[in-house]
């Protein structure tokens, strides 16, 4: 068992389980709570949970293991500590005339919480109480329904939507916290941590809110979810030839379904249209991005600088609403690699529950500006991989979870 980053030792398996589950838990309640109240909080208190949980979990993912006496640095903490450098740098010869130390580093850490989330609840084999977990979800229900009930529908894009418990115009960020919560109760019940009646009371109202916000984004993350569950049940359950053949074929249909409707079947498609400006932005990102030095291709031009009007949202400064494409700008290739290198690692010893949730996180960044830019609600989205202490699949084989070929 890989020991917490508090116990130092080989014979503290105890301790470390105790202090495993105390630590995760209150990580979760501390995201989970910020994520749903922050609105309503007073910003000292804000700042001093998001900075408490964010410290801890980057000083946790890049610090090294110690098991049985022995130190481990995986090649992740490398990456995390390589990001932060990189950005120090960028700081000190791109931004530091116009930006204070303390808000750079404010905002570095802002930026790396939500990959060091990642590696912290794959790096250690913690535990979140079942409890926990199900009174942040019902309580997103209830906080969502409530103050929709208390301030009506909202008109967002000329569409009638809950309103955004999140914060006022936080329509995104409410889909994401409710998406979040599903994902959560979906695998503690695939854990068999909850009961199919606890699991359908609890999920039902979250999936109705979550097809009422309506956010695309937040959809495809889910039907990626969905489609990476399916796929592991169908391999569970053919051999390698067959499941190749119709994995094949079920994506060659796909392409060529979606190609159908939209060059056939829509009339005048409008590709800038249907991305929300997306496309075009990312156009003329490129074509920033080429112009650039080799030295900004190498570290980018610093936190912040995505943020600038563009032709397709003229009314407003805003990012390039892609995670990795938002990484180039500012971070440039040092960051991208980071960034690659952590989700790939993580992939690669990732079981098939964990497999699922990442995947469905990395489809939310290549599409738009997901949960690596808003910190807590990634460590909420994330947490779902973590199991409960009772959870029966962590203490035995399931064909939802199998083992990963490597736990550091």
């Amino acid at each position: 068992m890989v020991t917490d980053i508090g116990t130092f030792g080989a014979n503290s398996d105890a301790t470390a389980t105790r202090q495993s589950w105390v630590v995760d838990t209150l990580v979760f309640v501390a995201a989970g709570l910020y994520s749903i109240f922050a609105e309503s909080m007073p910003e000292p208190i804000q700042v001093a949970i998001a900075g408490v949980v964010s410290l801890w979990l980057i000083l946790a993912a890049c610090l090294p293991i110690v098991r049985q006496g022995m130190v481990y640095l995986d090649i992740r903490s490398f990456a995390l500590i390589l990001s932060i450098c990189s950005m120090l740098v960028t700081y000190t010869f791109l931004v530091s005339i116009n930006t204070p130390l303390n808000d750079y580093a404010l905002t570095i850490l802002r930026v790396m919480t939500g990959i060091s989330a990642l590696v912290y609840f794959m790096r250690y084999e913690g535990t979140i109480l079942t409890g926990a977990k199900i009174a942040i979800y019902v309580t997103v229900s209830i906080v969502a329904v409530a103050t929709t009930a208390l301030y009506g529908l909202y008109d967002y894009a000329g569409v009638l939507r809950p309103y955004p418990f999140a914060g006022v115009d936080a329509i995104h960020s409410s889909a994401y916290i409710v998406s979040g919560a599903l994902v959560g109760v979906v695998l503690m019940r695939l854990r068999r941590e909850v009961g199919a009646l606890t699991a359908w009371l609890v999920g039902l109202p979250l999936f109705g809110l979550f097809i009422a916000y309506q956010v695309r984004t937040t959809w495809v993350m889910l039907l990626v979810f969905s489609a990476v569950l399916l796929v592991q049940a169908i391999r569970r359950r053919t051999t390698h030839r067959l499941f190749a053949s119709a994995v094949g074929l079920g994506f060659a249909t796909s392409v060529l379904v979606l190609l159908a409707l939209v060059f056939l079947f829509i009339p005048n498609f409008d590709l800038v249209e249907f991305s929300s400006g997306r496309t075009s932005t990312y156009a003329e990102r490129f074509s920033m991005l080429a112009e650039r030095s080799s030295s900004q291709w190498l570290f980018g031009t610093g936190l912040g600088s995505d943020m600038f009007f563009s032709t397709s949202w003229w009314w407003e400064a805003k990012d390039s609403h892609n995670d990795f494409l938002n990484v180039v700008i500012e971070q440039g290739l040092v960051g991208l690699f980071v960034i690659l290198l952590t989700f790939g690692w993580s992939l690669r010893h990732a079981n098939n529950l964990q497999a699922a949730v990442l995947v469905a996180f990395i489809s939310g960044s290549a599409i738009s500006n997901a949960l690596l830019v808003r910190p807590m609600l990634a460590v909420l989205f994330l947490a779902a991989i973590v199991p409960s202490p009772s959870s029966k699949v962590a203490q035995q084989d399931s064909s939802f979870d199998r083992p990963a070929s490597r736990r550091l």
